[in-house]
């Protein structure tokens, strides 16, 4: 395991005769406990043992925390590798996170046995005592962990008052597999993997406060990411219409305006910039480009992302006949096939799907009339109107109207997937009729009522080349 995956762990205090005298806490990091049994669908172990103890830590008053972020960064510079032992460097481990202490456990787990056992380093001296080794059941991990604490505290004559020892008491999770994705995402390598096991951790035990907790505040981390890039974005925007007039940098300016509203998916925006550099483009150069030429493309792109079908035909048609050998020809002459291809679909589509539905609404009468109508194929036949509105037919308005039919006739029931497609293909729709914001809070209530969707729809690529402005 990588070392920029560890997890910190808390130092402890000294003696009760130190907290006596008010000698400040000693922080403590906990390392993650190494796995014992060598196999690989066990490792998840590692963090999550080091994460629980953690924890657990925080909420006695007598330890500091080290924060997990101070001990990645600083295992990192240390270059510690899967398999070494933080003992052998725990004086620089501990002058590069501040701590005088260090707790270096492992695992091992045989059936649904698990055996914990843990090592506390002092820093300073570089004494080591095996002072912790417990034996349970795997499912009941949290009560192991917490006799790792128990005996931790009672070596260093920890005072923990009553309402401390209920908290470090309090069970995460009942689910190992939720505490198991949890754990996955302790050492996920980007936000979006991380996110993602976090939620499927909450959608399995939706009071699961570790993951509940994380997830709340990656979300938060990642709206605050998305809105300092749009601030930004709009400063460079502001700069670079400023330049436009310039004599010497107008045209390099319209590029890079066009270019960053492009990247930003800010499609509407990119339309205003793109229309007005088209009708009046900058008076400098830049050599073997028309910056006309780009603006007029941009102003096609624009408007097949936001699905604006007429518009962008004229905006095609316009650029094939302007620039009939420009950069841009072939690229346009391609989207403007596949979009005369969608019109003409959806012309098609009108009488197609009223057929479809005849025959739809026939065999679900066929069905119904059997003496034991089997009720998931009629839930089937129910749904399947949306489906090929949508999927068959092009029909998006129509769609609309059939999806939310069967969401009104069949109320969301555990294990009905046909109520989460309807809500996914209305999303679908929405999308396709240019209405995002609508087609946003459509995805939103899917995932907030079915957690799984967004990895089973792949919510998150499907909504990546949404217009954000």
């Amino acid at each position: 395991m990588n070392a920029v995956h560890l997890v910190p762990l808390v130092l402890l205090l000294g003696p009760a005769s130190a907290r006596a005298t008010g000698e400040r806490p000693r922080a403590v990091a906990v390392m993650p406990f190494r796995n014992a049994s060598g196999e690989a669908r066990l490792e998840w172990l590692s963090l999550g043992i080091a994460e629980a103890m953690t924890s657990d830590l925080r909420k006695i008053h007598a330890f500091r925390v080290v924060e997990r972020t101070q001990v990645e960064r600083a295992l990192g510079e240390l270059k510690l590798q899967k398999g070494d032992d933080p003992q052998a460097r725990a004086a620089e481990l501990g002058k590069l996170v501040g701590a005088r202490l260090l707790v270096v456990g492992g695992y091992q787990v045989s059936g649904q046995s698990a055996r914990l056992t843990a090592r506390f380093v002092d820093v300073e001296t570089g004494v080591v005592e095996n002072a912790a080794k417990v034996t349970g059941p795997l499912k009941q991990i949290f009560a192991l962990e917490d006799q790792i604490v128990d005996q931790l505290t009672a070596r260093y004559r920890v005072p923990v008052s009553k309402e401390e020892r209920a908290e470090v008491r309090k069970v995460p999770t009942k689910n190992l597999d939720a505490f198991r994705l949890y754990a996955l995402a302790l050492g996920a390598g980007s936000s979006d993997e991380k996110r993602a096991f976090l939620k499927s951790a909450v959608a399995l035990d939706p009071k699961f406060t570790f993951a509940i907790d994380d997830l709340a505040a990656l979300e938060k981390r990642m709206v605050g990411y998305r809105d300092q890039r749009d601030k930004a974005v709009e400063t460079k925007a502001a700069e670079l219409d400023k330049l436009r007039a310039d004599s010497r940098l107008g045209a390099q300016a319209a590029v890079q305006l066009l270019a960053s509203r492009m990247t930003a998916f800010q499609w509407k925006r990119l339309l205003g910039d793109a229309e007005h550099i088209y009708k009046d483009p900058p008076k400098s150069e830049l050599p073997g480009m028309d910056v006309r030429e780009l603006a007029s493309f941009y102003v096609f792109q624009a408007h097949h992302m936001l699905k604006h079908v007429d518009l962008a035909l004229q905006a095609g048609e316009r650029h094939l006949k302007e620039f009939p050998a420009g950069t841009y020809f072939q690229s346009v002459e391609s989207m403007m096939s596949l979009l005369i291809e969608e019109r003409r679909k959806r012309e098609e589509g009108k009488a197609a799907l009223s057929k479809a539905l005849s025959d739809l609404e026939l065999e679900r009468q066929q069905v119904l009339a059997q003496p034991n109508p089997n009720d998931v194929r009629v839930r089937s036949l129910d749904w399947q109107p949306c489906l090929v509105a949508v999927r068959d037919h092009h029909q998006y308005l129509r769609a609309l109207e059939l999806c939310a039919a069967y969401r009104k006739q069949h109320p969301l029931q555990a294990g009905d997937s046909f109520w989460a497609l309807s809500a996914f293909y209305t999303m679908l729709a929405l999308a396709e009729l240019g209405r995002f914001d609508e087609a946003r809070k459509q995805a939103a209530e899917l995932t907030q009522r079915v957690p799984s969707a967004e990895r089973d729809y792949h919510l998150k690529s499907i909504m990546q080349a949404w217009p954000r402005d």
